[in-house]
Formats: C-alpha cells, structure tokens, sequence
C-alpha cells in the first residue's frame, strides 16, 4: 500500500489476479494506470484548470461551485504516486452503492476526484489502451450533493472517429444514478 510517507509501491501481479477475479465474478473488468502522480492539496480550481476543464461549459461551472469545492478539501498535503484501478461493472447498471460495495470487497478504496484530475492529466490516450472505445468516461465514487442531487466527479474522453487522434476530454459532474454502460469506469486505489 502507498501511504503518504512511502514511496511508490505498484500493485503486485498476485494483487492484480485477485483483484481481476474478483472483478470477474461479477462479469466486470479492471485496467490498471500505473505510478499516477497525484497532488492532494492542490487548489480545487487550478487541479481542474490543470485537468483540462474549460471554466465556460456547464460542466466546468458545476464542478467550479463553492458547494462543489468544499466538498472535496484536500486529503493530505503530500503528493503521491499511486496504481489508479479502473473498474467496469457493466451489471450494476446504474447503481453506485452496487460499485462501491464491490471496491469495499476488494479492499480498495474509492478515488477521490484530484486522484480522477490526475489521470486525465496523464492519460490523454487512455481511450486506446481502453480497447479503442469512441468514449470513456471515468467517474469517482466519493458522491457529494449539488442542488440536491447526489453527484459525482467524472473524466471523459471522446474519439471523433475510430484510429484517429482527434480526441476531445474534459470534466463534469453528473447525477449518481446516471453513469451506467460499456463506456463507464470506476477508478480506486489501495
């Protein structure tokens, strides 16, 4: 495990088994982003400046609320590297308590959203390694509340057509119930 004051240790190969078969019991599939460099006291508005949000769109605006931000104050005041688990769970549909009980499981925990900025950051070809999908989206299960809704943070990206480099990414928030299908991920952590 990598805690603040170790260095980074990736997830070792029989880790990784357990936590495939574990994702495969429930007919769901993982993909590991390794030694994501992640600053946790990062201010709320430049991690997601830095991620790629445009200030401008709706998305960006949610996400840029002062309700939004104080939800997610900084876990530590470390910068870390750390194995980011992407999870698919194509049978949960769109239900969050179903993917969180399953990280529980699994002895991971949830990626909170500077964790999720981070990848973006990093993984601009993340839709490639992801089997050439035309649209990605990664969605952390930390929820907060915005105008009453259970939310969560999410990355996307999508790939104007299939082999091509033209990509578009960015952030959002969205409802808690509405992220479900081939195109969703989960990301967690040890």
């Amino acid at each position: 495990m990598n805690t603040e004051n170790d260095v980074y240790v990736p997830l070792s190969e029989d880790r990784v088994r357990e936590i495939t078969e574990l994702a495969e019991k429930v007919s769901g599939s993982i993909h590991i982003i390794r030694k994501v460099r992640v600053k946790q006291n990062r201010n709320w508005e430049v991690a997601l400046i830095l991620a790629g949000s445009n200030p401008r769109t709706h998305e960006s605006t949610a996400l840029m609320s002062p309700e939004v931000a104080a939800q997610y104050q900084p876990v530590s005041e470390e910068e870390i590297e750390l194995d980011i688990i992407l999870f698919k769970y194509p049978e949960c549909g769109s239900d969050l308590n179903k993917v969180i009980a399953w990280g529980s499981e699994a002895g991971l925990k949830g990626s909170n959203p500077r964790e999720l900025f981070a990848v973006i950051d990093q993984s601009v070809d993340l839709p490639n390694s992801l089997g050439k999908a035309s649209s990605v989206y990664i969605a952390s299960p930390i929820e907060c509340m915005h105008q009453g809704k259970r939310c969560v943070c999410c990355c996307y990206w999508t790939i104007k057509s299939m082999g091509s480099e033209d990509q578009t990414y960015g952030l959002g928030l969205g409802r808690a119930d509405d992220y479900e299908g081939p195109a969703v991920w989960f990301a967690f952590h040890e």
